[in-house]
């Protein structure tokens, strides 16, 4: 998953680093309505604090929008062993709000493409389905302990039509059934109401697959049975206890900041590491705009220079397939 400076989704890659990207570098927008105003995450109003857990690939993100007049923290990770992509939102007012939305947007170009592609609400698992061919993705969540996404719009793009994110911003969603061709899709999640700085939480999941079973069976139905913070913990744990090898010497030498840093950028560079051992440059798609080619390649030079500085970090189980 790639973010932009605003917090925006742009880029989803499945099944690997760097390939393909099903948004092209497309936003995929988030919002919030709050008692008749709303706000995208790209609204030059947000004060960002953009950031990680200690140690972690979980994200830990604080927003505030003084006219919407609330407080946004984000958790955002993908599962260290599945293709999910979880987001844990708390949503906080020192006045409070009797309406509040929360809604998520994905601009669709499956496989690279935006030809072919369907959107469908599922009403079994509450969630919508974007799928073309051998590639499933499954637009789901919950509200506090509500199951499922609480509104939805399926609908087209391009030839003028700017797609279903401008249907969210009066709060209301269509509920199309069904599109099919170049589409998009936006789910809203309904907070209720709360009395001043009380949060109200939901969380949202992406889940993948090649198979509509691996995002329902094995998806969607394994984040509900088990609770999403088992997936989170397990991730976040995951994650602070890899980075931890061969740092000793680093803190006795050069001090806790120098670590903080040097962890930080050996969990950077595995990002950038798919598990069948390619070594990309980078995943930011936003080159394409000017040079129309990305940077995601494995170039055995720039990968071997990677791989060289993992192996030396103890991460031999990294580099061992490049």
């Amino acid at each position: 998953m790639g973010f932009d400076a605003t917090y925006s989704v742009r880029d989803i890659y499945y099944p690997r680093v760097g390939d393909a990207n099903h948004t092209m570098g497309n936003v995929c927008r988030a919002g919030f309505f709050i008692d008749g105003k709303f706000a995208w995450l790209d609204d030059a109003a947000w004060e960002r604090k953009l950031g990680y857990a200690e140690d972690s690939l979980v994200s830990d993100v604080t927003l505030g929008h003084p006219g919407l007049g609330i407080t946004v923290k984000f958790e955002d990770y993908i599962d260290l062993a599945r293709n999910w992509f979880i987001r844990n939102v708390s949503v906080t007012s020192p006045t409070g709000f009797a309406v509040g939305r929360v809604f998520f947007h994905y601009d669709w170009f499956i496989e690279g493409s935006d030809i072919g592609n369907t959107v469908l609400y599922e009403p079994r698992h509450r969630g919508v389905i974007a799928y073309k061919a051998n590639r499933y993705f499954l637009v789901g969540g919950q509200c506090d302990s509500a199951f499922g996404i609480s509104t939805w719009a399926n609908g087209k793009k391009g030839n003028g039509l700017a797609g279903t994110w401008v249907d969210a911003e009066d709060g209301m969603l269509g509920q199309n059934p069904i599109e099919q061709g170049s589409v998009d899709c936006t789910v809203g999640f309904d907070l209720g109401s709360a009395v001043p700085n009380q949060p109200r939480t939901m969380t949202h999941w992406l889940c993948m697959g090649t198979r509509l079973s691996d995002v329902t069976t094995y998806g969607q139905e394994l984040i509900v049975s088990k609770g999403a913070e088992t997936y989170r913990d397990r991730t976040r744990t995951y994650w602070q206890v890899w980075s931890e090898k061969d740092h000793r010497h680093i803190d006795e030498e050069l001090g806790h900041g120098v670590t903080d840093l040097y962890r930080r950028s050996v969990l950077t560079a595995r990002t950038h590491v798919d598990n069948r051992g390619a070594v990309i440059a980078s995943t930011d798609f936003d080159i394409t705009k000017f040079a129309r080619d990305t940077y995601a390649y494995a170039w055995p030079r720039d990968g071997a220079l990677v791989a060289n500085a993992l192996d030396r970090a103890g991460h031999e189980d990294v580099t061992r397939e490049f």
